[in-house]
């Protein structure tokens, strides 16, 4: 939809962080145009990271309440939350994945990233765990390595079957923000 909506003729990359990360992944395993992906710092289960938020914000066992609260929000937002698994989604996924995460991310666990990463279905996939960093700065401790390996993982793959086109550079319109696709879906 996203694509006949704007008129755009690709190649297409998805990238997004966190939320959007987890949304990219989604993404990836239902739309095939989506020629790769970079996820950052995504969650792995929705129901497991509503788990970690309330225990690490509210620091009281809510297990009880959990089960009332989620059905309810469920019933509100006409959505199951244990569809919204990144995780799962991978075992569909199979473009090219670059996944990065920092070793010290305080909100979403780097397991999560990790069981992203096993789970996905792509030959072609890569895991970089980026020491010292948390979850909202990931590109500041990876600096302009980190921005050359994410543009480096898109350009290689945005134009794999395009040989004629794997100089031109990354813009604008290759590359598809996991939110756009989400709220256009």
């Amino acid at each position: 939809m996203l694509f006949r909506s704007f008129g755009l003729p690709g190649p297409f990359a998805i990238h997004g962080s966190s939320m959007g990360g987890a949304v990219a992944l989604l993404a990836l395993e239902i739309e095939p145009r989506l020629q790769c992906g970079v996820i950052v710092c995504a969650f792995a289960s929705l129901r497991e990271t509503i788990a970690d938020y309330m225990k690490r914000l509210y620091a009281v066992p809510w297990n009880r309440f959990m089960r009332i609260i989620l059905e309810r929000s469920e019933r509100i937002a006409n959505f199951s939350v244990d569809e919204v698994a990144p995780e799962r989604a991978a075992r569909k996924v199979t473009q090219p994945v670059l996944i990065v995460h920092g070793d010290t991310d305080e909100r979403i666990n780097v397991e999560y990233g990790r069981r992203n990463y096993q789970n996905l279905a792509s030959r072609d996939k890569r895991l970089l765990v980026m020491e010292g960093a948390g979850h909202l700065n990931v590109s500041e401790v990876g600096g302009e390595l980190l921005d050359e390996q994410v543009h480096g993982w898109i350009n290689t793959h945005i134009h794999r079957g395009q040989p004629d086109r794997k100089s031109t550079r990354l813009n604008s319109s290759h590359l598809v923000i996991s939110y756009a696709v989400f709220c256009l879906k």
